[in-house]
Protein backbone atom coordinates (compact mmCIF):
# COMPACT_ATOMS: atom_id res chain seq x y z
CA UNK A 1 0.00 0.00 0.00
CA UNK A 2 1.32 3.03 -1.10
CA UNK A 3 1.49 6.70 0.80
CA UNK A 4 1.09 9.91 -1.06
CA UNK A 5 3.21 12.78 0.58
CA UNK A 6 1.26 16.11 0.28
CA UNK A 7 2.38 18.98 -2.10
CA UNK A 8 4.13 21.32 0.39
CA UNK A 9 3.82 24.56 -1.27
CA UNK A 10 6.77 26.79 -1.89
CA UNK A 11 8.73 29.68 -0.24
CA UNK A 12 7.03 31.72 -3.51
CA UNK A 13 3.75 30.11 -2.89
CA UNK A 14 3.72 31.04 0.61
CA UNK A 15 4.98 34.93 0.23
CA UNK A 16 2.38 35.61 -2.67
CA UNK A 17 -0.62 35.49 -0.09
CA UNK A 18 1.36 37.98 2.78
CA UNK A 19 2.59 40.28 -0.36
CA UNK A 20 -1.17 40.67 -1.76
CA UNK A 21 -2.36 40.87 1.75
CA UNK A 22 0.46 43.65 2.38
CA UNK A 23 -0.58 45.45 -0.76
CA UNK A 24 -4.63 45.59 -0.10
CA UNK A 25 -3.84 46.89 3.55
CA UNK A 26 -1.78 49.85 1.88
CA UNK A 27 -4.81 50.32 -0.54
CA UNK A 28 -7.40 50.64 2.44
CA UNK A 29 -4.69 52.71 4.28
CA UNK A 30 -4.54 55.15 0.84
CA UNK A 31 -8.77 54.74 0.17
CA UNK A 32 -9.26 55.85 3.83
CA UNK A 33 -7.21 59.01 3.54
CA UNK A 34 -8.77 60.05 0.30
CA UNK A 35 -12.36 59.62 2.17
CA UNK A 36 -11.41 61.61 4.88
CA UNK A 37 -9.48 64.43 2.52
CA UNK A 38 -12.95 65.02 0.58
CA UNK A 39 -14.63 65.32 4.01
CA UNK A 40 -12.11 68.22 5.18
CA UNK A 41 -12.21 69.93 1.62
CA UNK A 42 -14.51 72.87 3.08
CA UNK A 43 -12.46 73.52 6.17
CA UNK A 44 -9.50 73.22 3.89
CA UNK A 45 -11.11 75.59 1.27
CA UNK A 46 -11.85 77.79 4.48
CA UNK A 47 -8.06 77.81 5.54
CA UNK A 48 -6.88 78.35 1.86
CA UNK A 49 -9.53 81.43 1.69
CA UNK A 50 -8.52 82.73 4.71
CA UNK A 51 -4.65 82.87 3.96
CA UNK A 52 -5.00 84.31 0.76
CA UNK A 53 -7.86 86.99 1.74
CA UNK A 54 -5.12 88.17 4.91
CA UNK A 55 -2.06 88.25 3.27
CA UNK A 56 -3.55 89.66 -0.01
CA UNK A 57 -5.22 92.52 2.28
CA UNK A 58 -1.42 93.31 3.64
CA UNK A 59 0.05 93.17 0.15
CA UNK A 60 -2.67 96.07 -1.26
CA UNK A 61 -2.15 97.93 1.88
CA UNK A 62 1.25 97.91 1.54
CA UNK A 63 1.70 98.50 -1.96
CA UNK A 64 -1.13 101.18 -1.71
CA UNK A 65 1.24 102.79 1.19
CA UNK A 66 4.37 102.02 -1.03
CA UNK A 67 3.09 104.23 -3.60
CA UNK A 68 2.35 107.61 -0.88
CA UNK A 69 5.45 107.28 0.41
CA UNK A 70 8.94 108.51 -0.13
CA UNK A 71 10.20 106.62 2.71
CA UNK A 72 11.26 102.59 2.45
CA UNK A 73 8.87 100.30 4.22
CA UNK A 74 10.43 97.04 3.73
CA UNK A 75 11.01 97.22 7.92
CA UNK A 76 7.82 98.29 8.58
CA UNK A 77 6.23 95.54 6.32
CA UNK A 78 8.27 92.72 7.85
CA UNK A 79 7.05 93.55 11.30
CA UNK A 80 3.84 93.48 10.71
CA UNK A 81 4.42 90.23 8.52
CA UNK A 82 4.84 89.09 12.31
CA UNK A 83 1.36 90.55 13.61
CA UNK A 84 -0.70 88.80 10.65
CA UNK A 85 0.91 85.30 11.12
CA UNK A 86 -0.43 85.15 14.76
CA UNK A 87 -3.29 86.33 13.34
CA UNK A 88 -3.77 84.06 10.78
CA UNK A 89 -3.07 81.47 13.36
CA UNK A 90 -5.79 82.76 15.52
CA UNK A 91 -8.38 82.73 12.65
CA UNK A 92 -6.89 79.18 11.48
CA UNK A 93 -7.63 78.07 15.64
CA UNK A 94 -11.81 78.33 14.11
CA UNK A 95 -11.56 76.87 11.42
CA UNK A 96 -9.85 73.57 13.48
CA UNK A 97 -13.15 73.06 15.00
CA UNK A 98 -14.76 72.67 11.82
CA UNK A 99 -12.19 70.09 11.14
CA UNK A 100 -13.33 68.46 14.66
CA UNK A 101 -16.82 68.72 13.61
CA UNK A 102 -16.69 67.36 10.33
CA UNK A 103 -14.27 64.45 11.08
CA UNK A 104 -17.07 62.42 13.06
CA UNK A 105 -20.50 64.58 13.20
CA UNK A 106 -20.62 64.74 9.45
CA UNK A 107 -19.97 61.59 8.70
CA UNK A 108 -23.01 60.60 10.72
CA UNK A 109 -25.38 63.23 9.23
CA UNK A 110 -24.28 62.20 5.33
CA UNK A 111 -24.89 58.46 6.07
CA UNK A 112 -21.45 57.59 5.55
CA UNK A 113 -20.81 56.22 8.80
CA UNK A 114 -22.87 53.54 7.93
CA UNK A 115 -21.26 52.60 4.95
CA UNK A 116 -17.55 52.79 6.54
CA UNK A 117 -19.11 50.47 9.26
CA UNK A 118 -19.39 47.67 6.61
CA UNK A 119 -16.53 47.91 5.14
CA UNK A 120 -13.38 45.62 6.04
CA UNK A 121 -11.39 48.00 8.18
CA UNK A 122 -11.23 48.35 11.63
CA UNK A 123 -12.52 51.45 13.63
CA UNK A 124 -8.93 52.05 15.36
CA UNK A 125 -8.09 52.76 11.61
CA UNK A 126 -10.79 54.34 10.96
CA UNK A 127 -10.64 57.20 13.87
CA UNK A 128 -7.17 56.85 13.08
CA UNK A 129 -7.07 58.14 9.27
CA UNK A 130 -9.15 61.00 10.21
CA UNK A 131 -6.69 62.23 13.06
CA UNK A 132 -3.75 61.78 10.96
CA UNK A 133 -5.46 63.84 8.08
CA UNK A 134 -6.57 66.40 9.98
CA UNK A 135 -3.64 66.83 11.56
CA UNK A 136 -1.35 66.80 8.25
CA UNK A 137 -3.60 69.51 6.77
CA UNK A 138 -4.00 71.87 9.83
CA UNK A 139 0.14 71.43 10.16
CA UNK A 140 1.00 72.28 7.41
CA UNK A 141 -1.23 75.63 7.55
CA UNK A 142 0.24 76.77 10.63
CA UNK A 143 4.66 75.38 9.54
CA UNK A 144 3.62 78.20 6.66
CA UNK A 145 2.13 81.10 8.70
CA UNK A 146 5.29 80.20 10.82
CA UNK A 147 7.44 80.25 8.13
CA UNK A 148 6.70 83.91 7.11
CA UNK A 149 6.85 85.08 10.13
CA UNK A 150 10.41 83.36 11.34
CA UNK A 151 11.24 84.91 7.70
CA UNK A 152 9.94 88.53 8.52
CA UNK A 153 11.81 88.04 11.79
CA UNK A 154 14.92 87.33 10.17
CA UNK A 155 14.56 89.58 7.68
CA UNK A 156 14.02 91.98 9.96
CA UNK A 157 16.79 91.46 12.84
CA UNK A 158 19.67 91.51 9.69
CA UNK A 159 18.08 94.88 8.31
CA UNK A 160 18.50 96.53 11.84
CA UNK A 161 21.72 94.57 12.57
CA UNK A 162 19.93 93.79 15.88
CA UNK A 163 20.32 89.58 17.45
CA UNK A 164 17.51 87.99 16.48
CA UNK A 165 16.63 86.56 20.09
CA UNK A 166 16.80 90.33 21.62
CA UNK A 167 14.20 90.98 18.33
CA UNK A 168 12.13 87.95 18.92
CA UNK A 169 11.70 89.54 22.57
CA UNK A 170 10.92 92.83 21.66
CA UNK A 171 8.27 92.13 19.09
CA UNK A 172 6.18 89.38 21.27
CA UNK A 173 6.46 87.11 18.42
CA UNK A 174 7.14 84.01 20.34
CA UNK A 175 5.39 84.84 23.44
CA UNK A 176 1.74 84.27 22.10
CA UNK A 177 2.35 81.04 20.44
CA UNK A 178 1.81 78.67 23.02
CA UNK A 179 -1.18 80.20 23.72
CA UNK A 180 -2.73 79.76 20.12
CA UNK A 181 -1.49 76.37 19.68
CA UNK A 182 -3.03 75.25 22.86
CA UNK A 183 -6.36 77.36 21.46
CA UNK A 184 -6.25 75.30 18.05
CA UNK A 185 -5.91 72.33 19.88
CA UNK A 186 -8.25 72.58 22.39
CA UNK A 187 -10.89 73.91 19.26
CA UNK A 188 -9.98 70.37 17.41
CA UNK A 189 -10.03 68.24 20.36
CA UNK A 190 -13.07 69.50 21.87
CA UNK A 191 -15.14 69.75 18.62
CA UNK A 192 -14.07 66.04 18.24
CA UNK A 193 -15.45 65.17 21.43
CA UNK A 194 -19.11 66.75 20.97
CA UNK A 195 -19.02 65.35 17.15
CA UNK A 196 -18.32 62.19 18.73
CA UNK A 197 -21.94 61.59 20.17
CA UNK A 198 -23.41 64.23 18.40
CA UNK A 199 -25.13 64.86 14.75
CA UNK A 200 -24.57 68.68 13.70
CA UNK A 201 -20.57 69.49 13.15
CA UNK A 202 -21.96 72.98 13.08
CA UNK A 203 -23.12 72.72 17.36
CA UNK A 204 -20.07 70.84 18.40
CA UNK A 205 -17.29 73.64 16.23
CA UNK A 206 -19.28 76.16 17.92
CA UNK A 207 -19.52 74.85 21.05
CA UNK A 208 -16.03 74.00 21.43
CA UNK A 209 -14.69 77.33 20.48
CA UNK A 210 -17.13 78.58 23.21
CA UNK A 211 -15.41 76.36 25.48
CA UNK A 212 -12.11 77.20 24.56
CA UNK A 213 -12.74 80.94 24.77
CA UNK A 214 -14.88 81.02 27.95
CA UNK A 215 -13.25 78.56 30.44
CA UNK A 216 -9.61 80.05 30.26
CA UNK A 217 -10.97 83.64 30.39
CA UNK A 218 -12.92 82.58 33.17
CA UNK A 219 -10.60 81.08 35.23
CA UNK A 220 -7.85 83.79 34.66
CA UNK A 221 -10.49 86.58 35.75
CA UNK A 222 -11.27 84.48 38.81
CA UNK A 223 -7.88 83.95 39.55
CA UNK A 224 -6.51 87.91 39.39
CA UNK A 225 -10.16 88.74 41.49
CA UNK A 226 -8.95 87.36 44.37
CA UNK A 227 -7.61 89.21 46.99
CA UNK A 228 -4.25 89.43 47.12
CA UNK A 229 -2.12 88.12 50.52
CA UNK A 230 0.19 90.49 52.11
CA UNK A 231 4.08 89.53 52.35
CA UNK A 232 2.81 86.27 49.82
CA UNK A 233 5.15 86.14 46.66
CA UNK A 234 3.32 87.35 43.46
CA UNK A 235 1.93 84.25 41.25
CA UNK A 236 3.07 83.16 38.16
CA UNK A 237 0.26 83.94 36.06
CA UNK A 238 -0.10 87.77 37.02
CA UNK A 239 2.58 87.96 34.74
CA UNK A 240 2.49 85.49 32.54
CA UNK A 241 -1.39 85.18 31.25
CA UNK A 242 -0.89 83.60 28.16
CA UNK A 243 0.62 80.79 29.93
CA UNK A 244 -2.17 80.54 32.09
CA UNK A 245 -4.46 80.67 28.77
CA UNK A 246 -2.16 78.16 27.30
CA UNK A 247 -2.23 75.26 30.08
CA UNK A 248 -5.69 74.96 30.15
CA UNK A 249 -6.56 75.02 26.95
CA UNK A 250 -3.76 72.25 26.41
CA UNK A 251 -5.41 70.42 29.40
CA UNK A 252 -9.06 70.80 27.66
CA UNK A 253 -7.52 69.77 24.37
CA UNK A 254 -5.86 66.52 25.25
CA UNK A 255 -9.11 65.64 27.89
CA UNK A 256 -11.50 66.33 24.48
CA UNK A 257 -9.18 64.00 22.17
CA UNK A 258 -8.76 61.25 24.77
CA UNK A 259 -12.54 61.19 25.32
CA UNK A 260 -13.66 61.59 22.10
CA UNK A 261 -11.34 59.49 20.80
CA UNK A 262 -12.74 56.32 23.79
CA UNK A 263 -16.03 57.32 22.55
CA UNK A 264 -15.55 56.98 18.88
CA UNK A 265 -13.85 53.47 19.39
CA UNK A 266 -16.67 52.29 21.74
CA UNK A 267 -19.16 53.35 19.84
CA UNK A 268 -22.11 50.53 18.39
CA UNK A 269 -24.48 52.90 16.18
CA UNK A 270 -22.17 54.59 13.53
Amino acid sequence: MTTSTPNVPSSLEQSLPAAIERRWRWRRRFALAAKDWRAYRLPTLALVLVTILVYGSVAVLTWNAARSSTQPIVEGLLGVLQSVSLFVIALSALVAAAFGGVALAGERTERTAIFMAMLPVTRLQIVASKLLVAAAIIGCAVAFHLAVASAALVGQSWMMGVDISRLAQTTNFVRPLPMLLSFMLACFSLAWCFGSFSRSAAISACVSIAISLGVPMFVTLYLESQPAVRGAPIPWWVSHTELLFAAIDGALGLFGLMVGTVIALRRVEP
